[in-house]
């Protein structure tokens, strides 16, 4: 599994919603490699953990930068989400990663059952108000095991407690 916890901190050092941000969140917790590329001997693509071949959760391309990516989409309506993982460019599929950073009601779909969640708001200065989140998981007591705080959006910060949590439930 990727660094979660890294992955966290980007996501709370974030200034505002960011839909590659939502690509690599949705990538390192749900992506399952399949194939087997002959240019490099890494994977083709990556499916969602219960689909088939027949619906690409992302496209790998060895050798490809980003600008390639973007220059090839430009022929289609879509959005283009490139991330970078295994040694290459992944093309997402836009229609399979919702707008994590965008939307609370998003971002706890990165919570499933067993965790419950606190969301607040406050101020570090006079002017700005910083967001912050806890998720706890049932049976643990009051003891937090994701916490995130974040200056742009309560959905930031719930994206980042629930990866620390999700990265610890997984230690």
């Amino acid at each position: 599994m990727a660094d979660l916890s890294e992955l966290a901190s980007r996501v709370e050092r974030a200034e505002g919603a960011n839909r590659e941000l939502d690509a690599e969140i949705m990538f390192d917790l749900y992506a399952k490699p399949v194939g087997q590329h002959a240019d490099d001997g890494g994977p083709t693509g990556y499916l969602w953990p219960e689909d088939s071949a027949s619906w690409a959760f992302g496209i790998r391309f060895p050798g490809k930068d980003r600008a390639w990516c973007h220059d090839v989409r430009k022929r289609s309506d879509g959005e283009t989400l490139v991330i970078e993982r295994d040694g290459a460019v992944v093309l997402m599929n836009n229609l399979r990663v919702p707008k994590l950073t965008a939307s609370l009601d998003a971002a706890l779909t990165l919570l499933g059952p067993g965790y419950w969640w606190i969301i607040g708001k406050g101020k570090t200065t006079a002017t700005e108000p910083t967001y912050g989140a806890q998720v706890f998981a049932a049976g643990n007591g009051q003891h937090p095991i994701g916490e995130a705080e974040n200056d742009a959006s309560a959905a930031l910060a719930l994206c980042a407690a629930a990866l620390r949590a999700r990265a610890r439930e997984g230690e």
